[in-house]
């Protein structure tokens, strides 16, 4: 069995280099290919070429030099699983698990493997990054986690999670 593998760039182009060909990618290839939308290929390879800082260095020279966000971009230009991806990749770690809370909170029919991300964060993350998904979780929401929590999952659901992340607690 042949495994696949990723060729590292010899140097990265900058923000902006990546922004340009970006933009070319939303704009351009939807006046030359009518219908076809955008080719989600050079989206996919740009950013899937970026770590974590060149991915922030990217949506904040957008957001600096066109006043607006390439988040709200990737979603109109994007569909599917595709877009889910990339706006989770675009968004730092404790933003994205911010995100993946609130979109399992919202379900409509909560059961505990629907709830498996909530303890996953809960269990897996230091006591800094829990923080730091509260505060982006308020920063976004406009209401703490606790309070969602506690509105919209079952006590029985909330013990588990507390007491799994006791356990964790008491472990370390």
């Amino acid at each position: 069995m042949r495994m696949a593998s990723l060729r590292l760039l010899d140097s990265i182009p900058s923000p902006a280099q990546d922004i340009q060909i970006l933009l070319v990618t939303f704009f351009l290839v939807l006046w030359i290919w009518v219908g076809r939308g955008v080719d989600e290929k050079v989206i996919v390879w740009i950013l899937g070429h970026r770590n974590g800082i060149q991915r922030k260095q990217i949506k904040d020279t957008y957001q600096q030099l066109y006043k607006e966000s390439i988040i709200h971009r990737l979603q109109s230009k994007l569909s599917g699983v595709l877009k889910t991806a990339m706006i989770l990749w675009m968004n730092e770690a404790p933003e994205r698990d911010a995100i993946l809370a609130n979109n399992a909170l919202k379900r409509k029919r909560k059961k505990i493997n629907q709830l498996q991300v909530l303890v996953e964060i809960a269990c897996a993350s230091s006591p800094d990054h829990l923080m730091a998904v509260r505060q982006a979780y308020y920063s976004l929401y406009e209401c703490s986690l606790e309070e969602d929590i506690t509105s919209n999952i079952s006590t029985s659901l909330q013990k588990v999670i507390y007491h799994v992340r006791l356990l964790i607690n008491l472990s370390q």
